[in-house]
Order: C-alpha cells, then structure tokens, then sequence
C-alpha cells in the first residue's frame, strides 16, 4: 500500500519511462537555428524535430544534422515535436525576461515546457546517442559593472 501511494506522489523527473532534463535556453534556440538549416541536394527541411536526453547531453536531430549541449538529465528518452512551433515557444516573451535555463518533462502524449503543455507526436523511453553530432558550448554571461 506505501509503495503505491509514494508513487503516486514522486516527483515527475523520477517517473519511470519519462523524459526530463534542464538546459540553456540560448543554446537551444541555436541548436534549433543550425539544424532548421536544409542540407544541399535535399528538399524541403523537415517539421519535426527530435529531441533526445542520453547521458549528460542532450541532442536535437532534423535534416540529416544533429547538435548536442551539455544539459542536467534527471530521465533520458527521446521525442518528436514541431520545429517551428518548439523554437517560437523558446523566443516567447514570458521565456525572455525570466528564464535562463528551461526544464523539459515528456511523457507517452505530453510535453511540457515550465509548466506550458501541448501534445507529441512520438516518444520512446529508449534512446541512442547519434554517432556524429555539432557541439555546442555553454553561453558567457558578461558581468554588468556598476557605475562609478
């Protein structure tokens, strides 16, 4: 009986079977950014967009390209979402003012972003880091000196 009650109370990052990870948020838009560009010789670029968290990274693969940062990865797993509806909630006002780091959780059909939910179109608890992928660094914050 305690062992059903403490998981219906755990914590969504210790779920099973749930992906969940904190990363930079300038540094995912331009991930998001080098991958929405479309490879030579190929067509259109795609609409979706997958989102995997394995190990201490996290990568974004579309077009034949894949981009990896460092991230806090509390659940790996992997899913799919819309490129241009993703990387406009990212540059949303709310997220510019008052978030530096953005926390991801995904379900089997959620996703939320700082408490935003909208649907997936796929996800899978099993992920595998690409074999070759862009890296990208940590932004430098400038300190702000104070007036003399």
């Amino acid at each position: 009986m305690t062992n059903r009650i403490s998981q219906n109370f755990a914590p969504k990052a210790y779920r099973p079977h749930t992906l969940s990870f904190t990363v930079e948020r300038i540094v995912l838009v331009r991930m998001l950014k080098f991958i929405a560009r479309r490879a030579p010789l190929r067509g259109r670029p795609a609409k979706m967009v997958r989102l995997s968290a394995c190990g201490p990274r996290v990568f974004v693969e579309a077009n034949g390209k894949s981009a990896a940062t460092e991230a806090l990865v509390f659940g790996e797993g992997s899913c799919c979402v819309v490129h241009q509806a993703f990387l406009r909630l990212l540059r949303s006002r709310y997220l510019l003012r008052h978030c530096v780091n953005v926390t991801f959780t995904a379900e089997r059909s959620i996703f939320s972003v700082n408490q935003v939910v909208w649907p997936l179109a796929a996800f899978s608890p099993r992920v595998f880091p690409p074999a070759t992928y862009q890296e990208f660094a940590f932004t430098q914050t400038k300190r702000q000196r104070g007036r003399r």
